[in-house]
C-alpha cells in the first residue's frame, strides 16, 4: 500500500513538474531568457526572433524626429532668428530623411546588441559601453493582458549618459506560438537623443589621449544558418556571380554578373558588388568564400563589406558563417590566404572619427577551423594615405 502511496505521489509531482514547465515555456520570462542564451552564444539569427527591430526602430524613429523638432524649433526661437519659419520649413522637408536616419541607426543598435558584442556601440563609436555592466539586469515586474505583455527591467548599469534607471518592454505573442517578441522599448527614443546630445558635447581627440583602446574589432560575426535553394553537392563550382545573396537580415536578393542594383525613396540607391570569390578544401569538407561590398547612398554614403561562408548540406549551399565590416575608409578588404587558411579582414576603426574622415583601420586575422573562422588576432592601425 505504501509503495502504491509512493509511486502515486510520484506521478502527482512529475505531473505538476510538467505542467509548470509547460506554463513557464509560454511566457514573456521564458522568450526573454532564450534570447539572453542567445546573444550570449553570439546567435543573432535566433536572438533576432524575439525582437520585432523593424517594428522598434519604427516607432522609435518617430519619436527622434519629434524630438529633434522640437528642440530646432525651441533654438530658432530662443536665437530670436528673422529666418525662422524659414528654417523650420527646411527642417520639415528634411523630416523624412531624418527619420530614416534615425530609424537606420537604431536597427543597427539593435543588431550589435542582439550579435553579442563585447562592447555595445551607437554607430559613430564616439560611446562605448562594456557588456559585462549589464551582467545584472533582471526581470522586476511582468504583467500579461491576453496577447501582449508589459514587462519592466531593472538592473540597468549607473550612471549611464541616457540616465535610465529602469526600461520598459512590450511584448507581444508570436502568432501560431507560444513565444513572445518584444516590440516596443519607450525608453529607446529618449536614449537616443540624449546620447545624439552627449556625443555633441564628448571630447576632441586631442582632449581623450587617455581613452583606453577598445580590445574588440568593428566586426559583427553571425551565423545565420539560411540554406540557398539551388540544387548542388558542392558549392565551389557555383557562379556567385549570378547567384542569389544573403541580404545580411531577411531574404535573398539576385545578382547578376556581380552586381545588384536597388533605388531607394528620395533619391538614394544601393549596390551589392561581388569583389572575390575563394574555396577552401575543394571535393570532401569543401567550404565557399563570398566576399561582397554593400554601397548604400543618399544623404551620403554608406560603404561595408561582408564575409560568407557556404558548405553543402542536403544537396543546397547553406550560408553557416558571415562577418561584416565597415568599408567606409582606403585600404579596407577581406582576403584568404589558400596555403596557411587564413582570412584577413581590414576594416574600418568604430573610434568615433567623423563619417568623412575616417583615422584608424582593424585588422583582424581569422584562422579556418574546419566548420567556422576563428579569430587569432587584431590590432589598429592608420590609415594609408589616399
Amino acid at each position: 500500500m505504501n509503495a502504491v502511496k509512493a509511486l502515486l505521489l510520484a506521478v502527482i509531482v512529475a505531473g505538476l513538474g510538467v505542467a509548470v514547465w509547460w506554463y513557464y515555456g509560454g511566457t514573456p520570462q521564458h522568450s526573454l531568457a532564450l534570447m539572453a542564451d542567445a546573444v550570449r552564444a553570439r546567435d543573432y539569427e535566433t536572438a533576432r526572433y524575439f525582437v520585432d527591430d523593424e517594428r522598434i526602430a519604427e516607432t522609435a524613429s518617430k519619436s527622434v524626429l519629434d524630438a529633434a523638432m522640437t528642440q530646432f524649433t525651441n533654438k530658432m526661437k530662443a536665437d530670436d532668428n528673422p529666418f525662422s519659419g524659414l528654417g523650420v520649413a527646411a527642417f520639415q522637408m528634411m523630416a523624412p530623411r531624418i527619420k530614416d536616419t534615425a530609424k537606420d541607426n537604431i536597427k543597427e543598435s539593435i543588431k550589435q546588441a542582439l550579435s553579442g558584442d563585447d562592447t555595445l556601440t551607437n554607430r559613430s563609436g564616439a560611446l562605448r559601453f562594456d557588456s559585462n555592466r549589464f551582467s545584472h539586469l533582471r526581470i522586476e515586474e511582468c504583467v500579461v493582458s491576453g496577447n501582449t505583455a508589459e514587462v519592466v527591467i531593472g538592473g540597468i548599469p549607473q550612471p549611464n549618459p541616457a540616465q535610465i534607471t529602469e526600461v520598459h518592454l512590450r511584448m507581444a505573442r508570436i502568432p501560431n506560438s507560444r513565444d513572445w517578441r518584444i516590440e516596443e522599448v519607450p525608453e529607446l527614443a529618449a536614449a537616443y537623443v540624449k546620447l545624439l546630445d552627449s556625443e555633441k558635447t564628448s571630447p576632441q581627440p586631442s582632449e581623450a589621449a587617455n581613452v583606453t583602446q577598445p580590445t574588440v574589432p568593428a566586426v559583427t560575426v553571425s551565423k545565420p544558418n539560411r540554406v540557398l535553394e539551388l540544387s548542388t553537392n558542392g558549392v565551389c563550382g557555383i557562379d556567385y556571380l549570378n547567384a542569389p545573396v544573403w541580404d545580411g537580415e531577411k531574404t535573398w536578393l539576385p545578382l547578376k554578373d556581380g552586381k545588384h542594383e536597388t533605388k531607394e525613396d528620395f533619391g538614394g540607391s544601393s549596390t551589392i558588388t561581388v569583389k572575390h570569390v575563394f574555396c577552401v578544401g575543394r571535393g570532401v569538407g569543401e567550404h565557399a568564400l563570398l566576399v561582397t561590398d554593400w554601397l548604400s547612398c543618399g544623404a551620403s554614403c554608406n560603404d561595408t563589406g561582408m564575409v560568407q561562408v557556404y558548405e553543402p548540406q542536403g544537396g543546397h549551399p547553406v550560408l553557416i558563417q558571415q562577418i561584416g565590416f565597415d568599408s567606409d575608409a582606403v585600404g579596407t578588404d577581406a582576403t584568404f590566404d589558400k596555403d596557411s587558411l587564413t582570412l584577413t579582414i581590414t576594416g574600418r576603426s568604430n573610434d568615433g572619427s567623423a563619417h568623412c574622415c575616417p583615422q584608424n583601420l582593424d585588422v583582424v586575422t581569422y584562422q579556418w577551423e574546419g566548420q567556422e573562422f576563428v579569430q587569432t588576432s587584431y590590432k589598429r592601425v592608420p590609415v594609408p594615405p589616399s
